[in-house]
């Protein structure tokens, strides 16, 4: 079982993944906040977290915001292959928190799957820059066709390309 997200999806694919790593053998978490308390440290973090998750001055909020925040949740783990995405240039989801969650579950990694991180750099949120691309796109559904075992079944050919085998 596989399980995708983008934004507020990459922020609850990173829940998943910490809450019951037991459950899927590929992850992709694209542009998520994942470090609910750090958000609180930066003017426009504090902003999102108001309006959409909590009042960081009621210890109530505080304390949710504890038990949902993927980097505070993290713990050693047989964690599945993952990939944390991030645009480098994200102003609404900083590159900071995916690469803060990919040092923090690597550390916390007791299986043999790897945990990676992509960071596009120019790009915004959602991956969105100046140059239209489909390489993040590519780069996203491959990294989880491969958790599935979707390809293994392709060889390379001659040239380099794949093809089923007979």
């Amino acid at each position: 079982l596989g399980l995708m997200g983008g934004s507020g999806g990459g922020l609850l694919t990173a829940v998943c993944l910490v809450q019951r790593p037991e459950l899927w053998s590929v992850v992709l978490s694209a542009v998520p906040v994942t470090d609910l308390m750090g958000c609180a440290r930066d003017p426009f973090g504090r902003f999102v977290l108001a309006e959409e998750f909590a009042d960081i001055e009621s210890h109530a909020d505080v304390a949710h915001l504890l038990r949902t925040s993927p980097y505070q949740l993290a713990q050693d783990a047989d964690y599945p292959a993952v990939l944390v995405v991030a645009g480098g240039a994200d102003p609404r989801c900083p590159a900071w928190h995916t690469r803060k969650l990919v040092a923090r579950l690597q550390t916390c990694q007791m299986g043999a799957a790897q945990i990676l991180l992509s960071i596009h750099d120019g790009s915004g949120h959602g991956l969105a820059g100046t140059r239209p691309s489909l390489d993040p796109f590519t780069e996203q559904v491959a990294f989880v066709l491969q958790g599935l075992g979707a390809l293994d079944h392709l060889h390379r050919d001659e040239s380099g390309g794949w093809r089923r085998p007979l």
